[in-house]
């Protein structure tokens, strides 16, 4: 199996459809692969929004109890928000994300998995750094997700990554600008500042 995992320092960049979009094109491209979609943030999980689906959807298998992952277009996704309702509160400690971490690849009913993608939490909280020591040598690197406004952030993160030793294989500058139709024209709108 090789594991990317998808970050950033602050939340709202896009990381979730950074890693929703990872995920669905390997599967594209790769439709003899078995992909995986892990959303790691545990607090504030969000994937079953982006995929247009609603909680209470990765089933338990009780006699082995273990979970078993919802399958969207072809991928296994685990996420707490396919788990409950989207309007429940979590607040969990440290060591408890730990645990649930390392409970979704271990006792989770994925099967063969060539390739899986991981949607971080924001920040380099316990999760990353649980995220590093579980995968291993199975991890081949990270993407990280930015704004043109969060460049010294963005840094910090890349720097995380290297320190830990882990590939940077791409920085996605979100937001970057929108495009405004003006006549017959379009006009660049840069509402989080210039491009870095």
């Amino acid at each position: 199996m090789k594991a990317v995992i998808v970050s950033s320092v602050k939340g709202g960049t896009g990381k979730t459809l950074a890693a929703v979009n990872l995920a669905y094109r390997l599967k594209k491209k790769l439709p003899d692969k078995e992909i995986a979609l892990i959303d790691a943030d545990i607090d504030s999980p969000n994937l079953a929004e982006f995929i247009g689906a609603n909680g209470g959807l990765i089933g338990v298998d009780e006699v082995e109890k273990k979970y078993i992952p919802y399958g969207w277009n072809g991928i296994k996704v685990w996420s707490v928000s396919l788990l409950t309702d989207k309007n429940k509160a979590i607040s969990m400690r440290g060591l408890s994300h730990q645990a649930l971490l390392y409970d979704v690849l271990t006792n989770t009913k994925w099967g063969k998995v060539d390739y899986l993608v991981i949607d971080q939490p924001a920040g380099a909280s316990d999760i990353f750094k649980s995220t590093i020591e579980f995968l291993g040598d199975n991890l081949v690197g990270g993407i990280v997700v930015t704004l043109p406004i969060t460049e010294t952030d963005c840094r910090r993160v890349i720097k995380l990554h290297l320190l830990n030793e882990i590939p940077v294989l791409g920085v996605i500058e979100n937001m970057a600008y929108f495009e405004l139709k003006v006549g017959r024209g379009t006009r660049k709108i840069k509402i989080f500042g210039e491009s870095n």
